[in-house]
């Protein structure tokens, strides 16, 4: 080696040593910059553990808000429009909090990416931010889908101001459903099911809600009767109601019961507007009890002339019970004159026309405004051998055809005319509920 190499080589040494204690502050800063680098992970980690948190607590907040989006919508389809505004409130409320919330974390999770944005270790982190967009969007759909069926509620929701001229309930309660379902069922040897209650009942206001006029019953009851006539055995049914008013009992029936039966037949004897006090029109309502509205009511639910007849006599004359006694029955429905002459004479002209296996239905039974419904049907109905009592509920009792009838009709003298009007005019009181 010359003296040059070793010239250069001792000027390469001492340029090394001369690095050394620059690399070793290098590596003390290196080291320096590990020591924050953790502390600032850990620091990263506590936040993100802390909004994984703030999620969780989130998304039970969101399953709330969707429980009470689902509570308010069914609120609102029961109770009418007074109520759409509150519930509106109440959903406007917790879509705002929770939007706030949801805001609020989605800007911190940012702002906490945006600050460390170019480190490895926070890929985690991004791939959560990912998954927490992705469940807001979701969240998103959710009330954007709530708020569609809330519009649509609140569209099909009218101003029901029908309790100012209706007495009588049209809410189906689930002790009224507890009652079809483990009494009624087994005694009719029917199928039923709450939801199926439920839909029946929502069918039946919905159907009363397009015709002109009133049921003069409550709900429980109408379900009653419509879940009789559903009893019927065979591929036809043949209906007797002795006291139609507007027609509404029989258009509800008829609606109920039109895909259950190839053939169904509906005689509604009532003299109408022939037989009313103040020339014809209903005191309750202000419309006339006519034919005309009788023949509208049932066209509404789809019942062709030659479904029905409509016999404008008083249940005691001649040529009624004749009229009526062309065709037999499976139903028939007796609501007309409350007197117990009445309810006797007309159990006595019709019954005889009920099929065997067919049933018998006394509107009014246990009424406080028409206590001699209960005390015909309790005194006299024992010795008529051919129908045995089914139960009684609410203000309808059911009796069933158990045996032909002997001997002919009893046509009686009718009683007065202000005795033995077809169906009062004067809205009855709703009767304290009674179990059977």
């Amino acid at each position: 080696m010359t003296e040059r190499d070793l010239a250069a080589l001792r000027t390469n040494v001492e340029a090394t040593l001369a690095e050394v204690p620059r690399i070793k502050q290098d590596i003390v800063q290196l080291s320096d910059l590990s020591a924050q680098a953790a502390i600032e992970q850990s620091r990263i980690d506590a936040k993100f553990s802390a909004s994984i948190v703030d999620m969780s607590a989130l998304e039970g907040k969101i399953g709330v808000a969707e429980k009470a989006l689902a509570d308010a919508l069914a609120a609102a389809e029961a109770a009418g429009a007074r109520e759409v505004a509150k519930i509106e409130q109440s959903i406007s409320a917790v879509g705002a909090s929770t939007a706030n919330e949801l805001a609020e974390l989605e800007s911190r999770l940012k702002a906490l990416v945006a600050s460390k944005a170019d480190a490895p270790e926070l890929s985690d982190i991004r791939q959560g931010m990912a998954a927490l967009d992705a469940r807001a969007e979701e969240v998103r759909l959710a009330s954007t889908r709530m708020a569609g069926e809330l519009a649509e509620v609140v569209e099909r929701a009218q101003v029901d101001n029908a309790a100012a001229y209706r007495p009588f309930n049209r809410k189906l309660r689930s002790e009224h459903m507890q009652v079809l379902e483990t009494a009624w069922a087994p005694k009719l040897s029917l199928s039923l099911t709450r939801p199926g209650l439920a839909y029946m009942a929502s069918r039946a206001s919905e159907v009363e809600r397009e015709l002109d006029g009133r049921f003069d019953a409550s709900i429980e009851d109408m379900l009653l009767r419509t879940l009789v006539a559903r009893a019927t055995k065979g591929a036809s049914i043949d209906v007797l109601e002795i006291g139609t008013l507007f027609g509404a009992g029989a258009a509800i029936m008829f609606d109920a019961t039109k895909d259950r039966f190839a053939k169904a037949h509906f005689t509604l004897l009532d003299p109408l507007d022939d037989y009313r006090e103040e020339r014809g029109i209903d005191p309750v309502t202000g419309l006339p009890v006519s034919e005309r509205v009788v023949r509208r009511n049932l066209m509404r639910v789809g019942v062709g002339q030659d479904q029905f007849r409509l016999i404008k006599r008083l249940s005691t004359n001649a040529d009624a019970i004749s009229e009526a006694s062309e065709r037999l029955y499976d139903v028939l429905v007796i609501d007309s004159d409350h007197s117990y002459a009445g309810v006797k004479s007309d159990f006595d002209n019709y019954a005889r026309l009920v099929r065997l296996g067919g049933h018998i239905v006394f509107g009014g039974y246990g009424s406080e405004n028409s206590p001699d419904v209960q005390a015909f049907a309790d005194a006299e109905l024992p010795a008529a051998r051919f129908v045995t009592p089914v139960g009684a509920a609410w203000e309808t009792a059911v009796y069933r055809v158990v045996q032909p009838p002997q001997g002919p009709p009893a046509r009686r003298r009718p009683p007065s005319a202000k005795a033995v009007r077809a169906r009062s005019p004067t809205p009855k009181k709703a009767a304290p509920k009674r179990k059977r």
